[in-house]
């Protein structure tokens, strides 16, 4: 007997995946981005809610032990009111254009859908749902047919603005960086990587 099944492929084959499952009453959790299409979301999302099964999207960095702390600070009001929040990820594409993150058919699309929904998520949990977006996105890279940078900029329903920025159009360091700003307080994690090539 199967109790649970964890979806990590690429998201083309997410739907098929955990409709059978969620059939079965087995409990899903399931990589990101959740499906390549808006409507294979739908039907897992449908197939989620008639399903006995526990259903999750792998948002694996709310449950880093800074952020559940940020959380906890900020729910306490100990930071004052949120205002600008940002994230960045920057990292070298080369070769996207020969893996399935490179291909439209496969991912559904690139920095935005991949990368940018961690920082979506995180924007979600951390200051409230969002009620305003915009989004400008562009390919760089040869060989794809998705957009290797974006930048999305989000309104929360309580005010905070923030700007979620990925490219994997870099020509060398990689780095991921995120910062918070409240009326009463400040905060910052960077992670940088090696050099490449």
């Amino acid at each position: 007997m199967v109790d649970a099944v964890s979806i990590c492929t690429p998201p083309d084959a997410h739907a098929a995946i955990a409709l059978h499952a969620l059939g079965r009453g087995i409990h899903v959790l399931c990589e990101k981005p959740l499906a390549h299409t808006l409507e294979a979301g739908r039907q897992m999302a449908a197939a989620a809610a008639q399903s006995r099964a526990l259903f999750m999207t792998a948002f694996r960095h709310r449950f880093l032990p800074a952020i559940r702390k940020l959380k906890e600070l900020i729910d306490a009001g100990r930071v004052g009111r949120p205002r600008v929040p940002a994230e960045l990820l920057l990292r070298s594409g080369r070769g996207t254009g020969k893996l399935w993150f490179g291909r439209k058919a496969v991912a559904g699309g690139g920095t935005l859908m991949d990368t940018s929904s961690h920082s979506v998520d995180l924007f979600r949990f951390l200051f409230g749902e969002i009620v305003e977006q915009h989004a400008v996105m562009h390919r760089h890279l040869d060989g794809t047919d998705v957009e290797d940078a974006s930048v999305l900029v989000v309104r929360a329903e309580r005010g905070a603005v923030g700007s979620l920025t990925a490219s994997w159009s870099q020509a060398r360091e990689s780095r991921r960086s995120r910062s918070w700003d409240a009326t009463d307080g400040s905060s910052s994690i960077t992670r940088r990587a090696a050099k490449s090539g």
